[in-house]
């Protein structure tokens, strides 16, 4: 995969390695018709980095001539050995049938003006910290990414982010839960026809059941089953909790906390008395909690398959550019006296192998 670090210093400036923020000296002077302050931009792209959403969990990989705008995807290997008579001639040849896909990535945006009286306000008259302003639309910004990672299939993505709920929910889900046809397919791949794209979706048609861990494990078996392994789970704090509770009423089961650790990349396992956020893990894999994550009695579970394939994670945000804000305060231009600002992202969520992504839904809490 694409070296996440090198990619945001090259973007940030070379101190971002030692302080994950952009260079510190970036003056706004009287003279200046606009400016650039990436300081704020790499402050808000490294603070839900480190936040242990679902944005900071996917693992992160950087567009480049690495990673560029199509995936070949291979979904069927052709002959894989063939054993012959001795002396015998050589088999026919075979190749892989592979696809090639075309995803790119999408631009988000969070705009926002302040007004010359205002600034001036603020300079002189206790009105407003407009650093704290910078702060909270740059929250605002990446706090709207991550909501878009845990929008509902049955919205299509369009110009927003793609979600991982989308990638996790099958053909025969979408007709079950009477989601509008076509909501399951992605990169413009039709999963009626290209069925060995179609990941693994557990629901029972709309109706709730309690939670048991036999869930857990029927469908991590199945990404096994399609050559996966499940190597993070995403969830809502309230199917958390109910995985929790009723693992300590099972004297079989105990849970074991792991501390993980944020990278550019995403969570690391850590050992020993190094800082990280604590997470249970379920037969070795971790869970993680997000508010954010879709719910029909309680939340849903996603078993993602992340891992390194052929140079790449099948299931990554590749980022095409970090955070960054640009301010502008021409009066002329602007038609106003002003500045006006705006926070942008070039990413998409891309995923190689659906078909070895799983989500478990219609879930509600058991009686403990």
């Amino acid at each position: 995969m694409g070296n996440m670090r090198a990619f945001l210093e090259q973007a940030y400036g070379k101190y971002y390695a030692e302080k994950y923020l952009a260079k510190s000296d970036d003056p706004i002077l009287s003279t200046e018709a606009g400016y650039a302050n990436v300081v704020y931009g790499a402050r808000a792209f490294t603070n839900i980095l480190w936040s242990g959403n679902t944005f900071a969990v996917l693992t992160k990989d950087a567009y480049n001539k690495e990673n560029p705008d199509g995936m070949r995807l291979m979904y069927a290997t052709g002959t894989k050995a063939t054993g012959i008579q001795e002396n015998a001639a050589l088999p026919d040849t075979d190749k892989p049938d592979v696809l090639e896909v075309s995803v790119g990535f999408k631009e988000i945006v969070t705009a926002f003006e302040v007004s010359n009286k205002a600034i001036l306000k603020a300079r002189n008259n206790d009105y407003v910290d407009l650093i704290y302003i910078f702060e909270v639309e740059g929250e605002l910004h990446t706090a709207g990414m991550n909501d878009m990672l845990l929008e509902d299939a049955d919205t299509l993505a369009g110009y927003d982010l793609e979600s991982i709920d989308r990638v996790t929910i099958s053909e025969a889900a979408v007709t079950a839960l009477s989601y509008t046809a076509g909501d399951n397919d992605m990169y413009s791949l039709d999963i009626g026809t290209y069925t060995w794209f179609d990941p693994i979706t557990d629901h029972n048609s709309g109706t709730d059941r309690e939670w048991n861990f036999g869930y857990f494990f029927e469908n991590s078996g199945a990404v096994r089953n399609n050559n996966g392994i499940v190597t993070k789970g995403i969830t809502k704090p309230d199917t958390y909790g109910q995985m929790m509770a009723s693992a300590q009423i099972q004297a079989r089961y105990n849970p074991s906390g792991f501390t993980y650790t944020a990278t550019e990349e995403g969570p690391k396992a850590v050992s020993g008395g190094e800082i990280g956020y604590a997470v249970a893990t379920i037969d070795g894999c971790p869970i993680f909690q997000d508010p954010g994550v879709q719910a029909d009695g309680i939340g849903r579970l996603y078993l993602l398959d992340d891992r390194d394939m052929f140079g790449s994670p099948t299931l990554s945000l590749n980022i095409a550019s970090p955070t960054k804000l640009t301010t502008a305060n021409n009066a002329v231009l602007l038609d106003a006296l002003k500045e006006k600002s705006a926070y942008d992202t070039s990413a998409e969520l891309r995923c190689r192998s659906r078909f070895r992504q799983a989500s478990i839904r219609d879930l509600k809490a058991a009686s403990l």
